[in-house]
């Protein structure tokens, strides 16, 4: 090419704008300097310069952040902040997709660019998780999912650790001296309630205990902004709970789905004329009800629940990829299970 004095007076440009350019062209290895003077690069030369960062890159798939519920917000930020944190410490490029707005045919040129592999942190549609892997994985690029879904099965996957979870909980209640149940709202099918019933079902077996059938409540809508709705709320969990307590041989502790429903059980324990952390202990999972709102409609004590340690999921994630890219994993999909944490604030 022409020295940049030259190229300048063609172009109409005072140096400083042109020097801008040319930066940004080596950096895009479109332009090398050979000596003092500039060549243009071949196409495959270029391209083989944008493989060589890509050869590099992670994808990321961050899943839309829903701004109105900051619990589901926090919780689903952890894994995918632990992930794009992981990348970073090992000197790799984040390449982030939010879910939210990735159609099928948006991934089509990425495929092609051939990232080093790909990262889908929690993301609570399985289908959506199942085709952006398999749009990955067709090409021979590493996919890593977070979930245990049937339709995931044929991927490398990290999970919380249900069942040492639930086992956690309701050992902790037994030391107390409670009787636990479990107070799941339907369809409790997902993968990971048998692993929290095998968890709960082991400990009650190691303790001498006769298990509680599961106590089920419909999908109610448990998410109440005002005292009103929260109050209608836990009126209706009344139905789902009257008959077990007030058995002679009735349980003493109730393990729920997740924190923001210990609110409701907890009122509608009340409702029925006993007092929640006296009479009966609830129990909750996930370690966010100081994000929940309903956290000042009713107080719960003690509070126990179970940290998955989200963050955590996210580096094993990576650590999994690269151990897949660096070929130490076996030929089928791997599944890694990271152990939470007791919370227990008395």
């Amino acid at each position: 090419m022409p020295s940049e004095r030259v190229l300048a007076e063609l172009l109409d440009l005072d140096r400083g704008t042109l020097r801008r350019g040319i930066k940004l062209l080596e950096t895009d290895r479109r332009l090398v300097r050979e000596g003092r003077r500039l060549a243009v690069l071949s196409t495959v030369d270029a391209d083989q310069g944008a493989s060589a960062w890509l050869s590099r890159a992670i994808v990321v798939v961050v899943p839309a952040i829903p701004t109105s519920d900051p619990m589901r917000a926090a919780w689903l930020r952890y894994s995918t902040l632990g992930a794009t944190e992981a990348v970073r410490e090992a000197g790799l490029h984040a390449i982030t997709l939010n879910a939210g707005e990735l159609a099928d045919a948006q991934l089509a040129p990425l495929v092609a660019s051939r990232p080093m592999g790909v990262l889908i942190p929690e993301i609570t549609d399985d289908s959506f998780v199942a085709r952006a892997a398999s749009s990955f994985a067709r090409d021979g690029i590493p996919v890593v999912v977070f979930g245990n879904d049937e339709s995931l099965a044929s991927y490398d996957r990290v999970i919380s650790d249900h069942d040492v979870g639930s086992y956690l909980l309701t050992s902790e209640l037994l030391q107390r001296g409670r009787r636990p149940a479990r107070f799941w709202r339907r369809p409790w099918d997902r993968w990971w309630s048998e692993d929290r019933s095998a968890g709960y079902l082991r400990a009650m077996s190691e303790a001498g205990h006769r298990p509680f059938p599961i106590l089920e409540f419909a999908p109610i809508q448990t998410t109440a902004s005002d005292r009103e709705g929260f109050e209608q709320t836990s009126r209706q969990l009344v139905g789902f709970l009257l008959e077990a307590l007030r058995r002679p041989d009735r349980m003493d502790a109730l393990m729920v789905t997740s924190d923001r429903d210990a609110f409701y059980a907890a009122a509608a324990v009340r409702v029925i004329g006993l007092e929640p952390g006296r009479d009966v202990v609830i129990a909750g999972y996930d370690d966010y009800s100081d994000l929940c709102a309903e956290s000042k409609f009713i107080q719960l004590s003690p509070r126990l629940t179970i940290n998955k340690r989200n963050e955590r999921m996210g580096r094993e994630m990576l650590d999994l990829l690269l151990e897949r890219v660096a070929g130490k994993c076996p030929a089928v999909a791997v599944m890694r299970t990271v152990a939470p944490d007791l919370v227990c604030d008395d």
